[in-house]
């Protein structure tokens, strides 16, 4: 069996276990500097919030990532701690025992909006809150169905106070509803994503070999009841050349192209090229095309860059 010597395209396999999740020196000191004021104080840890750890973790490592484009950020942490925590508590505000967001969409709601209103950091507040209210949809187990751009376009839409242009808000404002703001941004959450799916779908090989296509992998060379599951790599030479080259990634059992795939070859071919929920590949975008921190970063990269001029 061969292994993987090296990141697929597009898809970011999840990394082992590392020390350290910072590439850089400077931005992970600054992060502890900032952590451990976190830690001399206490803060509620609610199944379905996240905790002003985590949001800071997420602003670091958009800092980080940035930083290792040689792009650095207009400035790196928090500029009040206080406004960050201002943010968090939303998700927890209640009266009498009940809490006002139960909702987890509606908690998700709650603090993207305190994030990007508040501006608790000296920059990227808009990207720290989009990261940051995806990684908590994941916990929630649900992912966005819309594009990136639209995507980014709704966080300007909440930073530019441009919710009233939606006629779902202009519904709530004439009937009185409180913090409408809040409430459309949970409905458009609600109507712009779907559950993660892990369900496992009946299919051939040949709709396999499909499927791989469509993430630069291949089905090849059929020998003695078995089949290599090949990588992609297509490079681009001089004078619009190109190279094709190809890797074997794992070998499979293999009947015929029209015969069954056992669900145990399913999940090897897909814990072997990295196409898996963990990297944004769950099972209705790796059948039908479909549309933790470090991941979603990978995979939003584009609107995350796209936020740092908006």
């Amino acid at each position: 069996m061969a292994k993987r010597d090296r990141p697929v395209k597009r898809i970011v396999p999840v990394s082992p276990p590392d020390p350290s999740a910072f590439a850089n020196a400077e931005v992970e000191a600054e992060y502890e500097r900032f952590r451990r004021q976190l830690d001399s104080t206490e803060e509620l840890e609610i199944a379905g919030c996240l905790t002003a750890k985590d949001i800071l973790r997420a602003h670091f490592l958009i800092g980080d990532f940035f930083y290792s484009e040689g792009h650095g950020m207009g400035g790196l942490g928090p500029r009040d701690l206080g406004l960050l925590y201002s943010a968090v508590s939303r998700q927890h505000v209640g009266f009498g025992g009940v809490r006002k967001w139960a909702d987890s969409i509606e908690m998700c709601a709650t603090l993207l909006y305190g994030l990007v209103m508040d501006h608790p950091f000296h920059d990227a507040n808009k990207r720290t809150a989009m990261l940051s209210c995806l990684y908590q949809l994941s916990q929630h187990k649900r992912t966005p169905t819309v594009t990136h751009k639209a995507l980014e376009d709704f966080i300007v839409e909440i930073a530019e106070r441009r919710l009233s242009n939606f006629a779902r808000y202009q519904q709530m404002e004439r009937k009185d509803v409180d913090d409408p703001e809040v409430r459309m941004i949970a409905h458009h959450l609600r109507r712009n994503t779907r559950q993660i799916d892990t369900r496992n779908y009946t299919i051939t090989f040949w709709d396999l070999k499909r499927i791989l296509n469509r993430f630069d992998f291949d089905l090849q060379n059929p020998n003695n009841n078995f089949i290599d599951v090949v990588r992609i790599d297509r490079r681009k030479l001089l004078f619009g050349i190109h190279k094709i080259e190809r890797k074997l990634i794992v070998r499979i059992g293999f009947p015929s192209w029209t015969t069954q795939v056992f669900a145990n070859t399913i999940k090897t071919v897909r814990n072997a090229t990295g196409l898996v929920p963990a990297n944004q590949v769950d099972s209705q975008m790796f059948y039908n095309g479909t549309d933790d921190v470090r991941q979603l970063i990978a995979h939003y990269q584009e609107p995350l860059r796209h936020l740092a001029d908006r």
